[in-house]
């Protein structure tokens, strides 16, 4: 029978990142994170859940509910399955491996999670779509990366928040805060709701509202600069949609531009212009208010709001290897996120590391950031 373990192509590939796992993956450094600051620490990770994905005999399963009183109690368990993935669940009222044991078994608190993906921006980009992604349109989850680091900092007044590039796809959020952890799924739900974020109502974007800066400050220059020069015609049709919702009576007319169109070029590099001047006119108008949900339709930050409300929900661990690209999930910092390249992460084949020295410097700087918190 071949091999078959999803995103893994040989034997030794997969073979390597279970070594990996059972050698060199940072579960200490993992655990002192999750226990910082949490009184007393080692009852916090008794309670806490972890989720092992590994390979049996000839199967692929994922076992629930881990727990252990260490980092090496926790790693003996690991050492037991064919491991090559490690997900981090919520802290319990009772021991997750004795959860059959009690009646009631209950979350306590988990970390705030936000999963951003680049395939939430399909219709939003000219060049890919699904998994698939290239340096046009990999600028939508960097910006949304600084974009929901700025509105955590300033609108919650978090600043325990870790980035971890997912190993594909995007970036995952972990923030730590008390006040972030002990969130409920309503509270989580209502979070997400006010920061738009899956929800349908938009939020207020007066100038001078919190929402009104974030966009002037952060959306507004992304999307009519990097954004309109790499998706001109995805740009053009999202101010077109907004501006003939806003007012049929005169822009009612506009169509669609169709990018195989030879003129689509000349189109939206004119209607683009305008709607640059209209919007930083700063006139109270029905254009510019329509060309601000533009833009907000079109670079908001767009996450999973499954992941981010539930409390039962898992979420892969930092530093994990991603099983189709075979990337380390390494912390990135938001401030110099605009420069992440995710070709250049450090790979884990069957030789190893292809960038001891990035990884280690990955660690170094995880286990710096522990000691600020």
């Amino acid at each position: 029978m071949p091999f078959q373990v999803e995103g893994y192509t040989s034997v030794e590939d997969f073979e390597a990142v279970v070594a990996y796992m059972r050698t060199v993956f940072p579960i200490a450094a993992i655990c002192r994170w999750l226990c910082v600051n949490r009184p007393p620490p080692d009852a916090m990770l008794e309670t806490r859940e972890f989720s092992l994905q590994a390979h049996g005999r000839d199967f692929v399963y994922t076992k629930r509910y881990i727990s252990g009183r260490s980092a090496r109690e926790l790693l003996d368990s690991m050492k037991t399955h064919k491991l090559f993935r490690v997900d981090i669940g919520a802290v319990y009222n009772v021991p997750p491996s004795q959860s059959k044991l009690y009646q009631e078994y209950s979350p306590v608190y988990k970390e705030l999670v936000f999963d951003i993906d680049i395939d939430r921006y399909d219709g939003t980009r000219q060049c890919c779509t699904g998994k698939m992604s290239c340096t046009r349109c990999w600028c939508l989850v960097t910006t949304a990366v600084r974009a929901l680091n700025h509105l955590l900092i300033h609108v919650f007044g978090y600043h325990d928040i870790l980035w971890v590039y997912s190993g594909s796809k995007g970036f995952h959020c972990w923030v730590s805060d008390d006040a972030a952890r002990y969130l409920t799924e309503t509270q989580r739900r209502h979070l997400c709701e006010y920061l738009w974020l899956g929800s349908s109502e938009m939020p207020d974007v007066d100038q001078n509202s919190v929402f009104g800066w974030f966009v002037d400050e952060i959306l507004a220059p992304f999307f009519f600069g990097r954004y309109a020069d790499d998706h001109p015609i995805c740009a053009t049709n999202a101010i077109i949609s907004a501006l003939s919702t806003a007012n049929p009576a005169d822009y009612g007319r506009f169509m669609p531009v169709d990018k195989a169109d030879p003129r689509a070029a000349g189109v939206a590099t004119q209607l683009l212009k305008q709607a640059r001047d209209w919007y930083y006119s700063r006139c109270v108008c029905s254009e510019r208010r329509a060309i601000t949900e533009a833009i907000m339709r079109t670079v908001w930050p767009r996450v999973d709001t499954g992941v981010t409300t539930s409390l039962k929900h898992t979420l892969k661990a930092p530093f994990c290897v991603h099983p189709r690209t075979q990337r380390l999930c390494l912390p990135v910092d938001p401030a110099t996120v605009d420069a992440f390249d995710p070709s250049k992460v450090p790979r884990w084949l069957r030789h190893g590391c292809t960038d001891v020295a990035a990884f280690d410097a990955a660690v170094s700087r995880f286990m710096e950031y522990t000691n600020t918190l």
